[in-house]
């Protein structure tokens, strides 16, 4: 008999010669299924033992101890392990255990990661910086999950629950800062694969600078690959336009770890922060900010987005309305030494 944990909806959907979607509306009691399918995929199932974790198929013994399943895709970041670190606080103080999975930073590992975390018998789930509509199929609508940061937009997930940072706004008080501390020639570095939460803060801090009567156009956003690690990419960037004597005053990164890069960036051309060049970063949880030169940064409430995040979920259990389905949490600006 083969072991629980060398199980998968994959291997399930490839031994009965169906597709894991098959697999996932068997598993949900969906009725666009063949019963012929139906029972087939079943005895498979039954075979190797598999857990069944909605309430009809009574295969799942729930009355151990609840476990709750935390999903985070990014691995080296500050921010979301702040966010992963309380969630998981907020519910081990209530004596429900918490199973933590991270995909290391690549999003094909997340299918197999939620199977397992269903496989380990938890009763809902809270996923950071996880996407929903590439693998909506395997989700189980009665296991309730809430999104921090969701990799797919509002307007195209409306039915999710989801807690995020409001990140026009973040946009806009970096750009206030600069421009309050004098800066007129802004720039700002991101990655290439621009998610709809980076859009959001390249939207505010555009705006904001209109507002004032100056132009932000497209060739003042610094997009870098991300194949060398952030903060390298971002010195390596400010060298080069510094010495290619591009005219700026400014940078806004769009995460502090490359807002340390452009810092390192600046100082080996030669020129001092924040008399010549200005930097704000965004996250404001990391290192960077609490070192011996702070990072001037849009700080995020990570302990907040957790809590509503664990909130929510906790009522959804209960099976407790949930009258605010997209919940945001302000930022808010902490002042360091690079403005």
């Amino acid at each position: 008999m083969a072991q629980r944990k060398e199980v998968s909806i994959r291997s399930i959907a490839q031994e009965c010669g169906v597709s894991t979607a098959t697999v996932s509306r068997v598993l949900n009691n969906a009725p666009k299924v063949s019963e012929d399918t139906r029972r087939k995929v079943l005895d498979i199932l039954q075979k190797y033992h598999y857990p069944l974790p909605h309430p009809a198929s009574g295969a799942q013994d729930r009355t151990c101890a609840p476990k709750i399943g935390i999903l985070m895709t990014s691995s080296a970041s500050d921010y979301y392990i702040s966010i992963q670190q309380y969630a998981a606080e907020y519910f081990m103080q209530q004596d429900i255990r918490v199973v933590i999975a991270n995909t290391q930073g690549n999003s094909d590992y997340l299918p197999a990661s939620v199977e397992t975390l269903y496989e380990s018998g938890v009763l809902g789930m809270i996923l950071i910086s996880c996407d929903y509509l590439s693998i909506r199929e395997i989700f189980h609508p009665n296991i309730p999950c809430v999104w921090v940061d969701c990799n797919d937009p509002p307007e195209q997930t409306p039915a999710l629950y989801r807690v995020q940072s409001d990140h026009y706004v973040s946009g806009q008080l970096a750009a206030q800062e600069l421009f309050r501390r004098g800066s007129r020639r802004p720039i700002l570095l991101t990655g290439a694969q621009i998610t709809h939460r980076s859009e959001d803060r390249i939207k505010g801090f555009q705006n904001a600078w209109s507002k004032n009567n100056i132009l932000f156009s497209d060739e003042q956003i610094i997009c870098l690959p991300h194949i060398k690690h952030p903060f390298i990419e971002s010195r390596d960037m400010v060298q080069y336009l510094i010495a290619k004597s591009l005219s700026f005053d400014s940078i806004f990164a769009i995460n502090d770890s490359r807002a340390l890069g452009a810092v390192v960036g600046v100082q080996n051309s030669g020129l001092r922060i924040p008399d010549d060049i200005r930097i704000i970063g965004f996250d404001g949880i990391s290192v960077t900010c609490n070192s011996i030169l702070n990072i001037t940064s849009i700080q995020q409430n990570t302990k907040l987005l957790a809590k509503h995040a664990c909130s929510i979920l906790e009522k959804l259990l209960k099976n407790e309305p949930v009258h605010e389905k997209n919940r945001i949490i302000p930022p808010h600006l902490l002042t360091g030494q690079t403005t």
